[in-house]
């Protein structure tokens, strides 16, 4: 939610969820800038050394350059990892070349002008099946159903996170994920603040810290699509007495509208409130992702409303300051549950000049081998089963959430239309420019507009 944010996310959001790439190879990379008419990328060619042939030795398999489009910020450690096996193995046939886009919506446009251009990449690395078929459409796309399957959640996989119309075009890639609140444990401590259980505890908390001369709550609105956790997390509110599936289902046929989530549109309000009292700093618009990380490290904030994959990016500006970063629920009403995002994954488009082999390593790159390896990289909640981790810190705290049925997934993993720039409507809404109800309208509009592409008589 690297993951599905990007249904409700875009996953923007999945997204979702390191901010470069330094160690693109184990032995050896080149970086280059790619050009295109229909959108530009950066690209990393990933490759492996090889040992010199002799005569005698039995002529090597062809290895292939194959594409891999995806967001920057995704290729953190444990994909790197993954990555550099398919480098290492030559018998597998394919090196891998990366062309990273951009965050939020300016990458998700330029991976759809470059589709649009019969640009394709021999693979993509991106949201959820439901949002993928509304940007692009399933048909650009094979089916990857296989025996790798038997890994993984069956009832998970039959998602639109996964699948349209039977049709399983999206091979998750990653790990389980929370949307919530990262905190720093000993600035919890030293304002003599403890884990809020509820709205109100989380403002007298702000005020404490406040008074200690800590940022309570800081947002990184230069990268705007982290504006958008509030509304990702708020959503187990909505279906308290309703399956996500269903609510999920009357969505589907605009029985339910975006408008009628009342508890949505109150934690879009909370977002703004935590502006208004001022436990958010000032130059909110103008801070960065990056900046949020190293705010919540050295304890110049307190918290950051997040998703439990910024763990890896945390362990890896510092590994002894990451052990005071805690992870807890937004605390809306008192008994809430976060959201459990599933990971987003690989597409293989069907106009690709490699189908065939890129299949083979998509399968490679997902299964227990692979995977395994992820997580000795880069520990987290594993999608797939059979992996044992040992997880501390933040992630610690969310597995535990997990373990106590204190998470939930989102009903937009299971709807058929997903939202436009949400991160765009939250910057509205946190100057003033929209209310929290104007948020959820332009909710329903990107709905009505993707229904009415489609031809779907429910929004006649």
């Amino acid at each position: 939610m690297k993951k599905r944010l990007l249904a409700f996310l875009s996953l923007s959001i999945a997204l979702i969820m390191v901010l470069n790439l330094s160690a693109c190879s184990k032995d050896s990379s080149k970086d280059t800038t790619a050009g295109s008419s229909a959108g530009t990328a950066e690209k990393t060619t990933e490759t492996a050394s090889q040992p010199d042939k002799t005569d005698s030795e039995p002529a090597q398999k062809e290895i292939k350059t194959l594409t891999v489009m995806c967001h920057a910020s995704w290729v953190k450690q444990g994909p790197q990892a993954v990555f550099d096996m398919v480098a290492s193995r030559p018998e597998l046939g394919a090196k891998l070349e990366l062309e990273k886009v951009p965050e939020g919506d300016s990458g998700e446009q330029v991976i759809q002008a470059r589709f649009a251009a019969g640009e394709v990449p021999d693979i993509l690395w991106w949201q959820a099946a439901a949002y993928v078929n509304t940007k692009i459409k399933a048909e650009q796309f094979i089916d990857l159903k296989g025996d790798w399957m038997n890994d993984y959640p069956a009832d998970a996989l039959a998602t639109p996170s996964y699948t349209v119309d039977g049709k399983l075009i999206v091979a998750p890639f990653g790990s389980t994920d929370i949307f919530g609140m990262l905190y720093n444990k000993r600035v919890f401590a030293e304002a003599g603040v403890e884990v809020p259980k509820n709205w109100d505890e989380l403002l007298d908390a702000c005020e404490k810290l406040k008074a200690k001369g800590v940022i309570p709550v800081y947002y990184s609105g230069k990268d705007a699509w982290t504006l958008q956790i509030f509304p990702l997390a708020a959503a187990p509110r909505e279906t308290k007495n309703i399956d996500p599936t269903t609510l999920a289902a009357n969505m589907n046929v605009n029985k339910t509208k975006w408008v009628d989530l009342h508890l949505i549109e109150d934690a879009i309000a909370k977002a703004k409130e935590l502006v208004d009292k001022g436990y958010v700093q000032k130059t909110f618009l103008s801070d960065t992702y990056v900046q949020a990380q190293n705010a919540l490290l050295d304890g110049t904030s307190a918290m950051y409303p997040m998703n439990t994959w910024l763990a890896a990016d945390l362990q890896k500006i510092s590994p002894e300051k990451y052990n005071d970063i805690g992870f807890f629920n937004i605390p809306f009403d008192g008994d809430d549950k976060g959201v459990s995002g599933n990971p987003s994954g690989f597409l293989v488009p069907a106009k690709g000049e490699n189908v065939e082999l890129a299949k083979s390593i998509v399968f490679f790159m997902i299964s227990k081998e692979a995977m395994t390896e992820y997580f000795r990289v880069m520990p987290g909640i594993p999608f797939i089963k059979g992996i044992e981790v040992n997880l501390t810190g933040l992630q610690k705290d969310a597995l535990d959430l997990v373990n106590a049925g204190m998470t939930s997934p989102s009903f937009s993993d299971y709807t058929i239309y997903t939202k436009g720039p949400l991160e765009k409507y939250m910057q509205d809404l946190l100057v003033g420019a929209k209310t929290p109800r104007q948020v959820c309208e332009e909710l329903d509009n990107d709905f009505a507009k993707q229904a009415k592409a489609k031809g779907d008589p429910n929004w006649d």
